[in-house]
């Protein structure tokens, strides 16, 4: 081949890949191209060009190529059925199965492109771009100025899978537009005089629509609504913004606007840094706050909440964390739906570990949202620090640990109290004679306590005595176990008796001592075995006793069983400890038991029980379900407890609790939930939706019903619509 023939094909091999680079529809490109500095003109880099005939007439300055015509450079690549080059006028004509392919996949078919003017601007007829992730955009006719802006007439956009084969078949949804503006510099496609179809159907028209074209992975603009309805409410409608503010940071703002409420103003603020993440998040609005009885208001005034948190990487061995969590009045966060907690908790820890010890320091300020809270008597932890050190080495063949604690609890109108703790725990596990396994350990500690204003306390029940208080624990334990097992075919079972001694010196009531942390005590199968059975430092169950039990497991392969059941006994006549209730009041504690039934892939079943340690009489049945079949997903709990215990989170009650799912087809679904008090006979709230899912939509309606009601928080039913267009702020 000549050199001036040469010269001719890559010139026109340069052009058309500029052209190619330079294509009037937004297609997306790589981080690293998208990176790239701009080119100032056609790439002097190698090109892969094919074709089955190539004819320059040198007197006309034309150049042109016939059949399987292809240009590959960069991992793109153009093919068409015949190329037109005109070196005077700087024209350049593609015909024939024209097809544009970028690296990331993404595919252009054009039906015939003309480019002039040295390829800044073009026309291109019957064009489609069919995306890496399936969305497609078409249009009659584009063409692009001398900017490098296009102009796409009669055209549709859709996320939603077509099938080439059946192009009659209409996608979910679509827009159709008489004129979409793609401004490259803006990196924006604009919608003029749209319409939203449904499966071809108009439903919605908007005279302007703009988003950002699929080059942009974040881009500000409006989300998809939220919008749902309750009694106390009307209407409300959530329609947040995004605005990214940098490549680590971004804002979205949502004007809420309720019926018959006054308009509320959320916004949420999210940044990363090398060392640390932030998210805060708040609202505000005016009007009428709930009142201290409980069917009292006040007049209207600010109300909001502010929820934040926060992790910053301090090196190798330490971090901090902070949740932040605030709300104007009881029952804000609950009534516009930001959160259904009763309490709100604000957090900063400080933690640190090595290879040995670990270090935490935490503050925890307490909001609580019942009406019957008061608070300057809830308690602030100001501050919890606590220590524990692991020795490398192993005394007498165990592990030895020395922990210290430290907690002062502040209330602004109540009891303050501090408490000083220092222990250690040694242990060993050992496997002897005929499969025994043992577990040996001993714990000591000391507890000092500083109590001032005793008797303004939040509950007198766990109220302690003013002044300066101590304490000295001991223990040692041995817990005994003989895993029994046999194995027939498939067929695995296991009985496993316990026996555990523990021996501590009778201390009885202590009530200079105050009940901070261990009020909801109740005796389960989890902790009868446990060395120190409280979930705080504040009760302490001295006294010598032993615990029996027994655990089984049948497993033949298709499905498993495991039931265990144990008891405890106090080997002292010391009484008085523990309210009756919580299990272990009696020198003989209630029998507790557990089954669990697992069938792989289609049910769990969790029971567990408690009984009266002389009469059997239940005192509580939990009962928690999970069915899984092929279309069918249900979950349920029972629980009725009879324990007659003063605490809150404790009393006697009786319930039901279930939820479903049920699959009508691959994108049809319905849903439904029930809570249901069965000492009243009445359900507490339900709830029945259904949600249509397909790749590119997701519509779904819910209706729920509450009976409960807490000041401005009434009796009602709600509705919750959820809608989601993929690509369209979904």
């Amino acid at each position: 081949m000549s050199r001036r023939v040469f010269r001719h094909l890559s010139r026109l091999g340069m052009l058309l890949l500029f052209a190619l680079f330079s294509s009037p529809f937004p297609l997306a490109r790589s981080q690293e191209a998208a990176n790239a500095p701009a080119s100032s003109g056609p790439t002097a880099e190698r090109i892969d060009f094919a074709a089955d005939l190539v004819q320059i007439d040198t007197r006309a300055s034309l150049i042109e190529a016939f059949g399987h015509v292809t240009l590959a450079h960069g991992g793109y690549r153009l093919s068409a059925d015949h190329v037109v080059y005109r070196e005077e006028s700087g024209e350049v004509i593609a015909e024939g199965h024209v097809e544009i392919v970028d690296p990331d996949g993404n595919r252009l078919f054009v039906k015939r492109a003309l480019l002039e003017n040295d390829l800044k601007t073009g026309m291109i007829e019957a064009a489609r771009l069919i995306l890496k992730d399936g969305a497609r955009l078409a249009a009659r006719q584009v063409e692009r100025d001398s900017v490098g802006d296009s102009r796409l007439d009669r055209a549709v956009y859709t996320p939603c899978p077509v099938c080439d084969a059946e192009p009659e078949r209409k996608p979910l949804w679509a827009l159709k537009a008489v004129r979409v503006v793609h401004d490259r510099k803006r990196h924006r496609l604009t919608f003029r005089n749209a319409f939203l179809t449904l499966k071809g159907v108009p439903v919605f028209w908007v005279p302007w629509l703009s988003i950002p074209d699929p080059t942009v992975d974040r881009a500000r603009g409006f989300l998809a609504p939220d919008i749902f309805s309750r009694d106390e409410l009307g209407l409300v409608v959530k329609l947040p913004y995004y605005l990214p503010l940098s490549r680590t940071a971004d804002l979205t703002l949502t004007p809420m606007i309720a019926t018959r409420e006054t308009p509320a103003f959320a916004a949420r603020y999210r940044q990363e840094f090398s060392r640390a993440r932030l998210q805060v998040a708040g609202s505000i609005t005016r009007s009428e706050r709930p009142g201290a009885t409980l069917f009292s208001t006040r007049p209207a005034a600010a109300r909001g909440h502010v929820f934040a948190r926060a992790r910053v990487l301090h090196g190798a061995r330490w971090d901090s964390n902070f949740d932040v969590n605030w709300t104007s009045d009881d029952t804000y966060v609950r009534l516009y739906g930001f959160s259904d907690a009763d309490t709100l908790a604000s957090r900063y820890r400080l933690s640190g570990e090595g290879a040995n010890w670990r270090v935490r320091a935490r503050l925890v300020g307490y909001q609580g949202l019942r009406i019957e809270d008061v608070a300057g008597l809830t308690a602030q932890v100001l501050p919890w620090v606590s220590a524990e050190w692991q020795a490398p080495h192993r005394p007498a063949g165990g592990t030895l640990s020395v922990t210290l604690d430290s907690l002062s609890l502040v209330r602004t109108s109540g009891a303050d109290v501090q408490r000083e703790s220092a222990g250690a725990h040694w242990q060993r596990r050992l496997v002897a004679g005929p499969g025994f396994v043992w577990n040996f350990d001993l714990m000591a500690r000391g507890d000092l306590y500083r109590v001032e204003d005793a008797s303004r306390i939040d509950d007198p029940t766990f109220a302690g005595r003013n002044g300066t208080a101590t304490r000295g624990i001991a223990l040692a334990a041995a817990t005994w176990r003989w895993p029994l097992a046999t194995t027939t075919g498939a067929l695995y079972q296991r009985v496993e008796p316990m026996i555990q001694f523990v021996a501590s010196p009778a201390l009885g009531p202590e009530p200079a001592i105050p009940n901070e942390d261990s009020r909801s005590f109740a005796l389960d199968i989890g902790n009868l075995f446990a060395i120190d059975r409280m979930p705080g430092y504040d009760r302490f169950e001295s006294g010598p006793r032993v615990v029996y039990g027994l655990r089984y497991l049948f497993d033949p392969g298709l499905f498993r069983i495991e039931a265990s059941a144990g008891q405890s006994r106090r080997l002292s006549r010391l009484v008085g400890q523990f309210a009756d209730g919580t299990g272990i009041a009696r020198r003989r504690s209630d029998v507790v038991s557990r089954l669990l039934v697992d069938l792989p892939g289609a049910v769990d079943l969790v029971y567990d029980g408690q009984f009266d340690g002389h009469t059997m009489s239940p005192r509580r049945h939990e009962v928690q379900a999970i069915l899984r079949l092929a279309r069918l997903s249900l979950a349920g709990g029972y629980f009725r407890i009879r324990r007659d215990l003063v605490t809150p989170d404790r009393t006697n009650r009786e319930e039901l609790r279930f939820e479903g799912d049920v699959r009508l087809s691959r994108r049809l679904r319905l849903t439904g939930g029930l809570i249901e008090n069965l000492t009243s006979d009445q359900p507490i709230e339900y709830e029945a939706g259904v949600l249509y899912s397909a790749d590119c939509l997701e519509l779904g309606l819910t209706v729920r019903k509450r009976r409960t009601f807490d000041r401005d928080i009434k009796p009602g039913t709600s509705f919750i619509f959820r809608i989601r267009l993929r690509n369209l702020g979904g």
